[in-house]
């Protein structure tokens, strides 16, 4: 027993002497490696991530404003709220609003709602007030607040029927679905109006798009667009499966679920297939210089000019602060990260601009030792060897296992790999070209 609490002690004075002596330096994260959330105002685009926060003025060049996340977010004129630090919550943590004046350069806290959620839902702006939902844990459903004093006093608004599937807001009025109905308040006086009937509760509202004629309405079964001026609502059917879309000069652009890059010349009511993209976009497009920016699951940022055509790689300083998995062999650091797989130099001390290895499925496998890194995806039969540190792949097919069931686990270990399934188990020598 004495010798047991002497190990403890010195246990702890070693870790005490190590955390003191480590001198920790950010590295930034590979290039192009995040895929999250990004959101515009009438000059800038940003981007943020569960570590960074990024401002965009020409579309193509990003810069770091903050070290950490801001969602939800959204701005009335030069005036800019957002939510701070909700990215990995592993403890409860106060909800905490700031707002800014200067396109998210600097921030200042305002006071925040005192609510049984943990969490702002999403935030609206407009002249008079801003509106806040969070998911009421008390009552299980949504509710909506607003404060008209940046904060000082907040109140619960007052909702057509006891609870709402979603908000928006749109020529600085504000609308919600509850109870099958489209409901739009013109005050923060919550004076709800009647828009729209026969909208199923039950309905996914993928997102709002709001234009000068039009505000349409992406969900799963179809497009619905209300008509500003008849004071009408149409609908279209959704063949293409266009969840989103971005308006510039007047045409409609998007990313489809089928990972097509589409247009629209009549506000939605049709699409036009452009070209295929490399995957599907992940949340609302923005636009910066009429150029639209799409977050690519599992790719980063592209951009596409409708007025060159061109569609490519806007991520340029634009660094993931999320890295999945850390390997490493004598040259370089390995980091599994957004879009796939990025090498870090060592002795540079700097990131590759491309991953080595582009990411071809969410549950992929990434091994690495001192002569092989090896890429393999659970439920398939071929991976992916490199012996020169990543520069070039070369594909192989494992033997074929006895039971259907493919490979779901795969470890590296000299130029041996050991794979198994649900039961079997394998080894497979790599005999590469040198």
């Amino acid at each position: 027993m004495k010798s047991f609490f002497t190990s403890l002690i010195l246990f702890f004075c070693i870790s005490i002497m190590v955390g003191q002596g480590l001198n920790w330096q950010h590295t930034d994260g590979p290039e192009g490696g995040g895929t999250t959330l990004k959101w515009n105002d009438d000059q800038y685009g940003f981007f943020s991530d569960y570590f960074f926060t990024y401002r965009t003025e020409d579309g193509l060049n990003w810069k770091k404003i903050y070290s950490g996340q801001i969602w939800p977010v959204d701005f009335n004129d030069d005036m800019m709220v957002g939510q701070f630090e909700t990215g990995y919550r592993y403890t409860i943590k106060p909800i905490n609003l700031k707002v800014s004046y200067d396109h998210g350069l600097t921030w200042a806290e305002i006071p925040a709602p005192k609510v049984p959620g943990q969490f702002i839902v999403k935030i609206a702006v407009t002249k008079a007030a801003i509106y806040c939902s969070y998911q009421d844990s008390l009552q299980f459903s949504y509710a909506l607040i607003k404060t008209t004093d940046l904060g000082k006093n907040w109140t619960k608004v007052a909702v057509p029927k006891e609870y709402f599937n979603d908000f928006w807001k749109a020529d600085d009025k504000i609308y919600i679905h509850s109870n099958n109905n489209i409901y739009r308040s013109d005050s923060p006086a919550d004076d709800w109006t009647k828009v729209a009937g026969s909208f199923p509760y039950d309905i996914a509202f993928r997102s709002l798009l709001n234009t000068t004629p039009y505000i349409c309405l992406f969900t799963d079964q179809n497009i619905r667009r209300f008509d500003k001026a008849k004071a009408i609502w149409e609908v279209f059917d959704n063949p293409d499966k266009v969840d989103n879309a971005v308006e510039i000069e007047q045409k409609l652009y998007t990313i489809t679920r089928n990972a097509a890059l589409m247009s629209s010349n009549d506000w939605g009511a049709t699409w036009q297939f452009i070209q295929n993209t490399p995957s599907s976009a992940v949340f609302e497009p923005i636009k910066v210089k009429d150029v639209a920016l799409f977050s690519l699951y599992g790719r980063g940022v592209f951009g596409y000019d409708p007025l060159t055509g061109n569609f490519n790689n806007h991520s340029k300083g634009l660094y993931s602060g999320t890295s999945h998995k850390l390997l490493s062999d004598a040259q370089y650091l390995y980091a599994k990260s957004g879009n796939g797989l990025f090498r870090y130099h060592l002795q540079n001390q700097s990131w590759d601009s491309a991953p080595v290895f582009t990411r071809q499925a969410f549950k992929d496998q990434y091994q690495v030792n001192q002569k092989y890194i090896c890429y393999s995806q659970e439920y398939n039969d071929t991976v992916n060897l490199s012996s020169d540190h990543g520069n070039t792949f070369e594909r192989l097919i494992l033997p074929k296992a006895k039971s259907k069931f493919l490979f779901w686990s795969t470890t590296l270990l000299d130029s041996n790999l050991y794979y198994v399934n649900w039961r079997e188990s394998f080894r497979y020598e790599f005999k590469t070209k040198q």
